[in-house]
């Protein structure tokens, strides 16, 4: 029997969290939409997004698993082109026939699974254009997100000799491994079992300042108010009901 062997990066401790939780769901993915004002060169887009998948593993990741193996492994393209065809909305005269064609043609764009799967963009009318990124939920949050809608637009700038992007990028399949080895280390072992031992359990709730008991009894405090100083209390209660 002829063995099969897969070469890849163990998931990170949050990846497999999400893995695991997904199981019996529909993969999680993070749809990004972002407003574009202004003059707009597609093919130009189309670049920087080339250059901005080059530069990160993580948006050609993709996560296979062997018979018999319970979690994956990240597995990096080598390369990967992303297509962002243009949707020129301006000749659908009709909103729902509009939103179908869109439809259409995002469900044909985001075949890929892992890393950025997928890209659309939308012409709204004249210099406004909407730009729709999907990425697994695997490979990116809401934080990362936004750092790759700025690092696009740095590297849109750069062909026009604006500034270039910072140089050497931390891939996040090194950064993983540096997490699983962390907690491999034999003098972390009893920090793991603390936060193990923590699972399932509610924190008990904060005493606030006001809610702090003194050891001696409660004490009172009383005074007399003048009949002038009562009958706009009597007025205020009486209108408040």
């Amino acid at each position: 029997m002829q063995s099969q062997v897969l070469e890849g990066y163990r998931l990170s401790p949050q990846q497999k969290r999400l893995w695991l939780l997904q199981a019996h769901s529909v993969p999680a993915r993070l749809t990004c939409s972002v407003r574009l004002d202004g003059p707009l060169d597609p093919a130009r887009l189309a670049r920087a997004l080339d250059q901005l998948v080059a530069r990160h593993e993580a948006l050609r990741t993709g996560f296979e698993r062997l018979p018999g193996m319970q979690l994956p492994v990240q597995v990096i393209a080598a390369s990967r082109r992303t297509r962002a065809p243009l949707i020129d909305l301006r000749a659908v005269a009709d909103q729902q026939a509009a939103q179908a064609e869109a439809e259409r043609q995002w469900a044909e764009v985001t075949e890929a699974e892992g890393g950025l799967e997928g890209a659309l963009l939308l012409r709204l009318g004249g210099e406004r254009h909407e730009l729709v990124l999907a990425l697994s939920g695997l490979c990116a949050d809401v934080w990362s997100v936004e750092n790759i809608v700025a690092e696009l637009a740095v590297l849109y700038g750069a062909e026009e000799g604006e500034e270039e992007p910072a140089g050497e990028v931390i891939q996040y399949a090194d950064f993983s491994e540096w997490q699983n080895k962390l907690l491999e280390l034999e003098d972390k072992k009893d920090e793991r079992q603390y936060w193990l031992g923590q699972k399932g359990k509610q924190p008990a709730p904060p005493t606030l300042p006001w809610e702090s008991v003194s050891g001696g009894p409660a004490s009172t405090l009383s005074w007399t108010l003048e009949e002038e100083e009562l009958a706009p209390l009597r007025a205020l209660a009486e209108r408040e009901g």
